[in-house]
């Protein structure tokens, strides 16, 4: 039979050890639960006893939540599921949380989260800046302003120190003094040194200079070159077929000078013959550098204009005896291709025969009339030579005719070195 006895009286939980139970104060009294955490996982306390929790199908089923996998209402799934001061322990019960205000450990910060649940997640104090001194205390990290030497992570800079706006270090001098190159300096690789426009032309023909060209063949270069801003100094020139396809144009860097022409010619018909190209554009050029029977070539694979931007072509002063026929090969090789004008020459002979005994509106000038210094050829948009009967061609000058100046393209064809004036004003008769 059953029967009532006295629950075993108690002043702390040590008092009802024995009987597997817990205080139940003011009453002192021993019992088996005074809420769900003193119970076993699979049981909650109800009129402090333990008892099983009953099964779910879903948290509709519980006064709380259902534990799905285990099928049984259970405290918490989560800390949220408890109320302030409480966490959801490994049991899924909730729990009162020993929160004992900011701790600081191996220079994280820890704090209890609102209502006392639990610690918040730990923080590194370091913020990763060499002119702060980084603390703990029990209100969070603290960052104290300091002085002194640092490093910006800059190769950019040097003699790094604090201030006010942080780290900061004096601007490291790229200048190599060569104006050839852009100068320019990367955080992590310093300075850096870009080949630019103002000497590529000169560098690429410094460089076919290298290769032995033979008069009858093709010499290659250098592939894939790209060059911008590139200035256009002479009318485009045209193919001699019906189509009148564009096939070549001449271009000096930007300011001109000795070595800053090359001839850009088309690698198909395609590359130049849409595009409309114009006295002082400015284009950039890719293509391959190439020696056509001696002769500096651009082949262009691509030329862009840039849009809006227009530069008057510079052409540089020479003297009658520093290209042509009595001017050494350096000379002639500097200018060539080169946007230049003699000044105060004296047509020398009017109509030079070519090798088929016939006139081709050239005319040769020099220092007087008895020098042949520098042959002027027809070309681009010049209408000084007409052609006469029998496929000869005349020009309007004679022997003994003075220019005060000429400005043109030298060119180098059948191993004699032209001057081809850009354009009709390009001559000026005293």
């Amino acid at each position: 039979a059953h029967a009532c006895v006295s629950a075993p009286s108690c002043a702390t939980d040590l008092d009802c050890k024995a009987v597997d139970g817990v205080c139940a104060l003011p009453a002192g009294v021993c019992v088996d639960c005074l809420s769900n955490a003193d119970c076993a996982a699979d049981q909650r306390c109800e009129e402090r006893r333990c008892v099983a929790r009953p099964p779910c199908a879903s948290s509709k089923d519980c006064d709380k939540v259902c534990d799905k996998t285990a099928a049984i209402c259970v405290d918490c799934a989560a800390d949220s599921d408890c109320g302030a001061g409480a966490f959801c322990d490994e049991l899924q019960r909730c729990r009162a949380a020993v929160c004992l205000g900011g701790t600081c450990a191996q220079g994280a910060y820890f704090a209890c989260k609102p209502g006392g649940s639990r610690y918040l997640a730990g923080m590194d104090c370091d913020d990763g800046n060499d002119c702060t001194k980084d603390a703990c205390t029990a209100t969070g990290c603290t960052h104290a302003t300091t002085s002194g030497a640092c490093d910006d992570a800059n190769v950019c800079t040097s003699g790094d120190v604090c201030g006010p706006a942080g780290c900061v270090g004096a601007k490291l001098d790229c200048d190599d003094d060569n104006a050839c190159t852009t100068d320019t300096c990367a955080p992590l690789a310093g300075c850096q040194h870009s080949a630019n426009g103002a000497c590529a032309i000169k560098e690429m023909q410094e460089e076919m200079e290298k290769l032995d060209c033979t008069a009858n063949s093709f010499t290659n270069g250098p592939k894939g070159v790209t060059i911008n801003d590139l200035v256009v100094v002479s009318q485009i020139s045209f193919k001699f077929d019906s189509k009148k396809t564009l096939d070549q144009v001449y271009v000096q860097s930007k300011g001109g000078g000795l070595w800053s022409g090359i001839q850009v010619v088309a690698a198909t018909d395609t590359v130049l013959s849409k595009l409309t190209i114009k006295i002082g554009d400015v284009i950039s050029v890719t293509g391959d550098i190439t020696d056509f029977y001696c002769f500096t070539q651009f082949k262009a694979s691509k030329v862009t204009v840039k849009a809006g931007a227009t530069e008057l072509p510079v052409a540089v002063t020479v003297t009658a005896d520093k290209i042509g026929s009595k001017a050494g090969i350096e000379d002639n090789e500097a200018a060539e291709s080169v946007f230049v004008s003699i000044e105060n020459v004296v047509v020398s002979d009017a109509a030079p025969l070519g090798s088929d005994d016939k006139t081709h509106g050239d005319f040769y000038v020099g220092k007087d009339e008895n020098d042949k210094a520098i042959l002027v050829v027809p070309g681009f948009a010049t209408t000084f030579s007409k052609e006469t009967s029998g496929g000869a061609y005349a020009n309007e000058f004679k022997k003994g005719q003075v220019f005060s100046s000429i400005r043109g393209v030298l060119v180098y064809s059948f191993s004699v070195w032209r001057l081809t004036p850009v354009n009709d004003a390009g001559l000026s008769i005293k």
